[in-house]
């Protein structure tokens, strides 16, 4: 019997937020953050690096999942110093 292996595609979150130095984007899935952009890297950074590392379907911009959530918040608080 042969097992044949599939990937899963994942729905990638994304999000942003400010900082001193420009606009962070933090990406995550359902399994936790997967990218976090150095302030002023853009998303299409994150979206290409992804893209070669696991296949992913959909986009949502926003903080629907638990991950994302938590980390936005806590980059927004170490922001807010």
């Amino acid at each position: 019997m042969t097992v044949a292996t599939v990937q899963r595609t994942e729905t990638l979150y994304w999000s942003s937020t400010s900082s001193p130095r420009g606009i962070c984007v933090v990406m995550a899935t359902e399994a936790g953050v997967c990218w976090a952009g150095t302030p002023g890297t853009e998303a299409d950074k994150g979206f290409s690096w992804l893209s070669r590392r696991f296949p992913f379907k959909d986009v949502v911009e926003g903080e629907e999942i638990a991950p994302l959530q938590q980390a936005m918040h806590e980059l927004r608080r170490y922001f807010a110093g």
